[in-house]
């Protein structure tokens, strides 16, 4: 028994001792680049051969105050925080990834969007040109390529066969709205337009607009609850004033909707609001409603008099039996 005790022990200490590890100091590589060009593109900055095993953790930043175009304020130029995870460094890399961890932009745009380039080799982010000044932080060297107006078209990637040889993109004019969170080879996983804003906005399909949501398609629910403020009871008070028909149509005849009603175009270049709408039409069911009731009172009293008339005329009938 104390054989097999010992020999676990040995086997264990064994086991254990074949663990190693050991404290090592992650390195930062940082720097600083001004893109120059048009303020209005956005130039390919290129990261080249990281370790493509690892994730790179990227940081780009500039405050909003830095050198940047005067045309677009003096001193608010635009401040930018963006943080990438991305491996890259070899050939095709069909298992790798990237997403935006975060990205926030403030007074003017700046980042235009990203990809990978000189097949998996290299990482190219879009930034805004014009003299903006942009830092970087990287877990990498960066063998950092700004490709503005004074690299347009630069060789990235050389080959010995020239079919594989990759050049810089051209700028690009507006910014590749909606990038969130994931890339995943070459299918982009968006929300089309900026998805937030600062305010909490959210557009869908869309730029974030005005309204605190904003979608660009069809949505489907179970239900869609609308607060509203009021209802539309006082189409039944005795001071309403009920327009005749006739008068209705020729209100019909001239403007081809409904009182009240907005017309076609107007829905079109408006839209229509769910809680307006539901008020108008449900004031225009009380309204026909009294209608119905008005014309109702009409043939109830139209019947008592065609009652009275056969009455009368059964009357007039007897008598002319009894004159004869």
């Amino acid at each position: 028994m104390m054989k097999k005790i010992l020999m676990l022990s040995f086997l264990f200490t064994i086991a254990f001792n074949a663990i190693s590890e050991e404290v090592i100091t992650k390195s930062i590589y940082k720097g600083s680049f001004i893109v120059n060009g048009d303020k209005n593109k956005y130039y390919p900055v290129v990261f080249r051969y990281s370790n493509a095993n690892r994730i790179n953790h990227i940081k780009i930043s500039r405050a909003y105050s830095e050198s940047g175009p005067t045309e677009l304020s003096p001193t608010h130029k635009g401040a930018l925080t963006l943080d990438l995870e991305v491996n890259f460094g070899s050939w095709g890399g069909a298992a790798f990834d990237w997403r935006i961890m975060d990205l926030r932009q403030h007074y003017h745009e700046t980042f235009g969007g990203a990809m990978y380039t000189m097949h998996s080799y290299g990482f190219l982010v879009f930034l805004r040109g014009g003299g903006f000044i942009y830092h970087y932080e990287c877990d990498y060297p960066s063998n950092l390529l700004v490709a503005d107006v004074n690299n347009l078209n630069v060789i990235l990637y050389d080959s010995s066969d020239d079919k594989y040889d990759v050049f810089a993109p051209n700028p690009i004019n507006e910014p590749m709205y909606g990038l969130i969170n994931s890339h995943k080879n070459d299918h982009w996983k968006f929300i089309k337009g900026k998805p937030f804003d600062h305010r909490g906005h959210l557009g869908i399909l869309k730029k974030a607009s005005n309204y605190p949501l904003d979608v660009e398609g069809a949505i489907r629910a179970t239900e869609i609850k609308v607060e509203s403020t009021g209802g539309a009871d006082f189409v039944f008070e005795d001071d309403y004033q009920l327009k005749d028909l006739s008068e209705v149509e020729k209100f019909i005849t001239t403007n081809k909707h409904l009182p009240d009603i907005p017309s076609a175009k107007q829905m079109e270049e408006n839209g229509v609001g769910l809680a307006e709408m539901n008020m108008l039409l449900l004031q225009k069911v009380e309204e026909l409603t009294l209608y119905t009731i008005a014309l109702e009172k009409k043939l109830q009293a139209r019947s008592v008099q065609i009652e009275n008339f056969k009455e009368l005329e059964k009357r007039i009938t007897a008598l002319e039996e009894n004159q004869k």
